[in-house]
Order: C-alpha cells, then structure tokens, then sequence
C-alpha cells in the first residue's frame, strides 16, 4: 500500500517544459503522499522530456526488494504501484514460464513490469487484488493507468495541454498543477444530493476520478478508455448463474458451501504480509465472519493466534465492544479494546483529514471513528483486515428491504401521504420522500439522499440530475432489491464506504484489505436468487446460513448496528456554538453561496429538536472545512 503520482509531458504538449518546476512540483507532492508511505520515497525522471513518477512506500511485501518506481531490465518500462496483488506468485510463475526473468525475490510490483510486457491492456484484468497503477512506456510514450475492480485503491487524473498528471489523492495532485482549479455550484450540488462525490467525479473541474474496473490509457496519439470487469456495470437479473461462468449455477443447495469456499479462499489469499496482520471487529456479523476465517486460517498453518481489535466508545449506545469480547473469546483471538475518546478532537481531526487526505467536501461522519481507530490500530499492526462491502453485496440494508415495500404498496400509502406529519425521525421523512416518487431511481434517492432536490433548491442551488447509477436502464428488469443492492455497488460503495476507509487508514498510514470485496465474491453474489439474500425481514441470509456454526447464536441474529458517533447529539450539545460560528461566519461558504436563512433554519430546527438534520448538517459542516482549507474559486456563481 502507497501513495503514487506522476506528471507526464507528451511530445505534443503545449509550451516548453520546465524541469526545475517539475522538480519542486515533485517535492511538493510527495510530502503530500508521505502520510501514505512512511517507510520509503522514490521518483523517476525522464531524461529529455522532464516526465516524473512519484511513489511513497508503506512496505508491506517484500521489504527488502519491492522499491518503486521499478523499471524492467532495459529502462524502457517504467510503473508505480498502490495496493496488493493477492495472486502476485501466480502470476509471476506464468509470466517466469513465458521468458521473463524477475529481480526481486517476491515483489508483487514487479509482476505489474512483466505483465504489461506480455499483456499490455488485458493485465488488469487477471489480477486479483486492490490497486491503482501507473505504467508509463517510454519507447511507445504511453501512460496507462488502472484501477480494481471494486475501487478500494483512488486515482484522480488531469489530462491537460499534452500532459497527464494523476495521483492517490486530491491534495497531492493539486501540487502538480500550474494553476489551481476552480469548483462548480453543479458539482456541490451533487455532493449536497449525496454526501459524497460519485466515484468518477471530484469536486474540482478538471479534475475526475479513475472509475473502479477501468483502464485509462494516454499517448500522443490520444486517450483510450475502458471497463475490464463487466460486472461493475452492467447489472442482470439475477438467474442463478455466477457472472462470466454460466456452469457454475449458484442454487440453493450449494450456495452455503460455495460461499464459505469463496470466502475461505478470499481470506487466505489476503494473509500474505511480511509485516504484522490483525482484524478490525466491531462483533457485527461481517467483521466476526472475516475474524472466525482468519483465525481458522492460522490454526491450519500453526500460527499464533489473530490479532482481533475492538473500538471501545465513551458513548454506551455506540459500544459494541461486549459483543467482540463473546466473539473473541468463542473463536480463540488475541483480543485488544481501543478506548477512543472523539468529542474533544472533532474539529481539528476533520481539518486534519480535509487539508492532508481528503482535499474535498464528504458528508459521511463515520469517518470520524474510522479515521480514530485506524490512528490507534497502526501502532499494532500496519495491515489490518476489515468486513467491508458484505452490506452492499449481500442485502444488509434496511433500505433494500424499504425500497421493495414502497414498489409494491407505495399507491396505497401515497394518498396518506399528506396526513404524515413533517419532522421527527429522518427515517419517516425518507420514507414518505420515497413513497411520494414513481420512479425507481428518485425513490431509491427518497432514502439515500442527504439534501433531497427541494431542499436543494431551497438552499439558492440548481439540484442537478440524478447520477447515471440510479437512472442507467441497465438497472431495468431486476428486483426492487436487486435494483437497490447494484446502485450501491455502483454508486455509494466505492463513493463513500471504500473512499472513506481509504482515506481514514492511509492518513496513518495503515493498510486495510477487505475479502468480502473479493471480486469472485461479488460475483458469485450477484448471481444468488432474493430468497437467498433476504429472509425472516432480515438480510444476508445465506452468510447466516453458512457461517452461523462458526459464531455465537446472538452474533448471527444481531440487528444491524452502524458504526458512527452521536454527532446530531453533539450538534445540540458540545458542538453546538462551533457549528453555529462555522455557517453563520460572513466569509463562510454557507453565507456567500447558500441562502443564509434556509442555513439558519436548519440550525433552529435541530437544536430544538424539530427536526433531526444530523446528515445534513455535518454535510454543511464538511462544505465549510472544505472552503476554509482550500479557498477555492467557484466558477459558475
């Protein structure tokens, strides 16, 4: 896991290239990606056209032998490499029987140099990891970028005046710019709808992010763009059949057995590390599944036992940590309590995370206990192993299960819908949101967004359209649920759940891998029947199914609990004048872009208890940290 950058002139740039400003360019942004890799810095130039590569080392394979950039023998290809590739000695023993020689000893970088040599544009596409990669080709002057599948690993590019320049993250790249770029009222729009940005977009113009199982390739010939995993968009009916393998049918007889085949072996091919590994683990069905794995995984090969991590809260409602104790304890891990301690350091973590990883607005505040935990973890372990993407793939939301309901008794509810009094709980008001549309994708949108088009308008900005996910026809034809569950996939999961965990992790430099996000698992959930994933008015059915003899009874038959802190209680409490003088300052976003009174009112209604405005408001709050980190211009004003 690292930090990566690069800046690549092309033969048809514009203007001439100055090199001692590529130089402190360079400087600049790798003390930008240092959080990143702390255990190393390596940049390459090209000799005549001034092109540089950037990367920051968190060592974690081969640590003796696996320097970037790394180059093949004669010099001519050149790549830098963030992530892991988990069947990294596979491929190096294909590749050894092709006629490559190798220079380290189990380096999974340089897996990446052979195989852009014998595959070129298909060598994404046999990996099994999470990555983003630069592969720059000197003799063809071609720069490919890649990202996997699910989009754990982030890329933001610019290509402009016959240049490319990309990095892991948005403060990094903004160091390799001539020229700061401005940012749209559209594109804050969009983040206010959702908070969050879509995963192929950023806040700033000029800028876009890497979509998740793409490719992106740049010469002085053009830009070529492509999907290597078919799965990331388009999105069948589920008919039994796992995707690109249609003789592998996932019925209900096997479909136990298959999972904890595809899990076990998920698992397994995420141990590699010569570094110290552990297991975040909240006592969640998820996390407890990937801990009862890995532990089982280290008995088989006379390990010492797993290192299981646990957040221990201040607030008592938001304490899972008995629930990970009993699972601890039945499954045989080493087990260490995390006491975290947030009210006093919100603010300054949030500029923290904002001016070094962040580098635009997210509304999502669970980042807060994540970024606070993978701070405490990595002074155990610099890899830890987590339960992520088992909501998305395997129906763990209530909102699947609300959007099924809204689709097939939302004309009834409809006419009843101007006798539901307004305020109270945000779950009723999504409710009637959803239950108000016709439409699939603006009901959906009734549960999931965070300011709805309304409310938008009432704040002074256009609400811009839906995103393609929610509208796209590829959707048609499946399930309310399944509708549900590939929008996530799509949109919210890379979005926000895996940009969060990358950007709360690697601000300490702290790797996570995730083997729910295993993409022969998402497969093989995509291809499962509803009756499968949904049962008893309960999601992930089948991993209670197949994983329920390994966990305690009450650890299988636990309700969701979301992993965040009270901020809607701070909001009204501790926090209350802070984000009082944030959106009412003269020179806040909120004051010179917003209209001030639908501003204020949200504040009134939330410390009086009118309205619970908890999401929308620490959406505003992150707005405004935003603002006051970066001073950015807002073009179309």
């Amino acid at each position: 896991m690292c930090g990566i950058a690069g800046l690549i002139t092309f033969s048809n740039a514009d203007g001439p290239h100055d090199p001692a400003a590529t130089q402190r360019a360079a400087i600049q942004c790798s003390a930008a990606l240092a959080h990143r890799g702390p255990d190393g810095e390596g940049r390459w130039q090209h000799p005549t056209n001034g092109s540089i590569l950037i990367h920051r080392r968190l060592a974690i394979i081969d640590l003796n032998g696996g320097r970037q950039p790394m180059t093949n023998e004669n010099g001519q290809v050149v790549v830098i490499f963030n992530g892991e590739i988990y069947n990294h000695m596979q491929l190096r023993r294909q590749l050894q029987g092709l006629g490559h020689s190798f220079a380290s000893d189990h380096s999974d970088t340089e897996v990446l140099v052979h195989g852009w040599e014998a595959w070129g544009e298909e060598l994404p596409q046999k990996l099994l990891g999470m990555f983003a990669f630069a592969v720059y080709d000197r003799q063809t002057e071609t720069l490919f970028l890649a990202r996997d599948r699910m989009g754990q690993k982030p890329l933001y590019v610019s290509l402009t005046g016959g240049a490319a320049i990309f990095a892991s993250e948005l403060p990094a790249i903004l160091t390799l710019l001539a020229a700061k770029p401005s940012a749209s009222l559209r594109t804050i729009g969009r983040y206010l709808q959702l908070g969050y940005l879509p995963p192929s977009e950023s806040i700033y113009q000029g800028i876009e992010a890497l979509p998740p199982a793409s490719w992106l390739r740049v010469s002085p010939d053009g830009v070529k763009r492509s999907v290597y995993w078919p799965t990331a968009t388009a999105n069948h009916a589920a008919t039994g059949a796992a995707f690109g393998d249609p003789h592998e049918p996932a019925t209900d007889a096997h479909a136990p057995a298959a999972i904890r085949t595809l899990m076990t072996s998920a698992v397994q091919s995420q141990l590699m590390s010569d570094v110290p590994l552990a297991c975040f683990f909240s006592g969640g069905i998820d996390s407890s599944i990937v801990a009862a794995l890995l532990q089982q995984q280290r008995t088989a090969l006379g390990q010492d036992r797993l290192q299981t991590l646990c957040a221990v809260f201040d607030e008592p409602q938001f304490d899972e940590a008995p629930f990970a104790r009993a699972v601890a304890k039945h499954i045989g891990t080493r087990h260490l309590e995390l006491n975290i301690s947030a009210r006093r350091q919100v603010a300054s973590l949030l500029h923290q995370l904002m001016r070094q990883s962040l580098g635009q607005p997210f509304g999502d505040s669970s980042i807060l206990p994540t970024a606070l935990i993978a701070q405490a973890a990595r002074g155990i372990a610099p890899v830890a192993l987590s339960g992520d993407g088992a909501d998305e793939l395997f129906g763990g939301y209530d909102r699947y299960r609300g959007l099924a309901l809204v689709q097939r008794f939302g004309h009834l509810l409809r006419p009843l819908l101007p006798l539901l009094p307004d305020g109270g709980r945000d779950a009723r008001n999504r409710l009637k949101r959803a239950c108000s549309q016709r439409q699939i994708g603006r009901q959906y949108a009734g549960f999931t967004q965070i300011f709805s088009d309304d409310d938008i308008a009432k704040l002074g900005i256009n609400a811009p359209p839906l995103p393609s996910s929610m509208t796209d026809d590829q959707l048609a034809g499946q399930s309310a649920l399944r509708w549900a569950m590939a929008c996530d996939r799509r949109l919210y999961l890379p979005g926000d759940v895996l940009y969060k965990v990358d950007t709360a992790s690697m601000a300490y430099g702290l790797e996570v891998r995730a083997p729910f996000l295993d993409h022969r698992v998402a497969e093989f959930a995509a291809s499962l029947q509803d009756t499968r994933l949904f049962g008893g008015n309960r999601g992930k059915l089948l991993l209670r199914q197949a994983f329920g003899h390994m966990l305690p009874p009450e650890i299988m038959q636990r309700k969701k609990h979301g992993f965040g802190l009270p901020i809607g209680q701070w909001f009204r409490g501790p926090l209350r004048g802070d984000l009082a003088d944030r959106l009412t300052d003269s020179k806040a976003f909120a004051r010179r872009y917003l209209r001030a009174a639908a501003v204020d009112e949200l504040l009134r209604q939330h410390i009086t208890g009118e309205h619970d405005h908890t999401h929308r408001l620490f959406t505003l709050l992150m707005l405004e940290i935003w603002y006051a980190e970066f001073s950015p211009t807002i073009a179309d004003v």
